[in-house]
């Protein structure tokens, strides 16, 4: 199951990222490449989405997996843009996280995303 972590504090500008010349299937999973990644076009395009993702996003967490040696879990957080109500923000929540699984889900190096 997919999940998100909405978070509303202040992020750092440090892991400003570039998508060109990145190949994220094969790029190892860091903060950069994530952000990168998620720059780049996609297959899906849910109605419900947050349109400024990915330049909303506050923080990107990279965390080795326990149990699998060389897999990540990544956690992003983003500040959600306007919304009419819960239904609303489910709805834009959900379809950004289906378009950053598609995005990020083509690396086997991801073992998780929240």
């Amino acid at each position: 199951m997919l999940g998100w972590v909405l978070s509303l504090g202040g992020g750092s500008d440090s892991d400003q990222a570039s998508p060109e010349g990145i190949n994220w299937s094969t790029a190892d999973v860091t903060s950069n490449t994530v952000k990168a990644a998620l720059s780049q076009k996609t297959a899906a395009a849910p109605v419900s989405r947050d349109t400024d993702f990915p330049k909303n996003i506050i923080n990107i967490e990279v965390i080795d997996h326990a149990a699998k040696p060389g897999q990540k879990n990544v956690h992003i957080y983003f500040k959600p843009g306007t919304v009419w109500d819960e239904t609303d923000f489910v709805k834009k929540v959900g379809g950004t996280a289906i378009m950053a699984g598609c995005i990020l889900y083509t690396n086997p190096k991801l073992e998780g995303l929240s």
